[in-house]
């Protein structure tokens, strides 16, 4: 009896929708989307519990064009059609098991064809409600900055992933964090690294934002992307100062083994404020590329 009520509980608890939003303008036409500016192309998930399921393509604005509505399950080798439009209006297209959904001209006359693809993820079923998307941003234009504003303070924890690269000369990208718009020195971290067989640390105190991982630079190895996890535990409380935690990885040149890193990070800044804002950026001043992707969430 308990084993079954506990198979309705699941099967009858709300599911939470997670998603991402693309943004773009398309103004010409083109075979493929080599051509500049023909197509607006979204990153779909794969992550069994979190696929996207749906997406819903909006297009506005005042224009002469045919757009075609494509999915690819094979990396962008092959394409299938899924709908076209040639006004205004929105879409809901199925994207499961699918790795890309792209809109493309297949044909341009004039007018600019603004485009937003949202998707929407079947991604947790449960009675507990544990995780709550706040937030998901995916670079579109080449951005130094990431900022999540308003954040509600009625949970217990906040986590942020974050996956993609950045456009530094080098092989790496350097991210830091700060807290409400806080630029002053009021920042401490450390971080141990392990990279081949060689282990070493750093530690910084009294800066203007937390290292909080790095990201494959320009000179990697073409397509690299790492990834970063940041725990944030008791954002909203205000007795003590704030605490994360980052679990990070990346790899620099495929096949060079002492440039396979992986890092762990503590920081801490000295407030006792409840975090309502997060900013991500590039510490060079440089720019995280098109399609890296951060998500914030809230644990209860």
């Amino acid at each position: 009896m308990k084993k079954l009520l506990a198979i309705l509980t699941f099967l009858l608890a709300p599911t939470l929708a997670f998603g991402a939003t693309y943004v773009g303008n398309i103004t010409a036409s083109g075979v493929t989307c080599k051509t500049t500016q023909a197509c607006v192309t979204a990153t779909l998930d794969n992550t069994p519990g979190f696929a996207d399921a749906s997406a819903t393509i909006t297009l506005s604005g005042t224009f002469v064009a045919t757009l075609q509505y494509e999915v690819s399950a094979d990396g962008g080798q092959t394409f299938t059609s899924v709908g076209s439009a040639t006004a205004p209006g929105a879409t809901t297209v199925a994207v499961a098991a699918n790795q890309i959904l792209q809109v493309r001209a297949s044909s341009y006359t004039s007018g600019t064809v603004a485009v937003t693809i949202l998707t929407s993820t079947a991604a947790i079923s449960g009675s507990t409600g544990a995780m709550t998307l706040i937030s998901q941003q995916v670079v579109s234009t080449p951005s130094s900055t990431i900022t999540f504003s308003g954040i509600p303070g009625s949970h217990s924890d906040l986590m942020l992933t974050i996956r993609g690269s950045g456009a530094d000369s080098g092989l790496l990208t350097n991210m830091g964090i700060q807290f409400n718009g806080d630029v002053a020195a009021d920042y401490d971290y450390t971080f141990a690294s392990g990279s081949g067989t060689t282990v070493s640390a750093f530690s910084a105190s009294a800066v203007t934002n937390m290292y909080a991982g790095s990201l494959p630079g320009a000179t990697a190895t073409a397509g690299s992307s790492g990834q970063a996890v940041v725990y944030i535990v008791g954002y909203a409380g205000t007795s003590l100062d704030k605490n994360l935690t980052v679990d990070n990885g990346w790899l620099e040149t495929q096949g060079t083994t002492t440039t396979y890193f992986k890092r762990g990070v503590f920081g801490q800044w000295r407030s006792t404020a409840a975090i309502t804002s997060v900013t991500v950026l590039n510490q060079s001043g440089s720019n995280f590329n098109a399609g890296t992707r951060f998500t914030l969430y809230a644990l209860n």
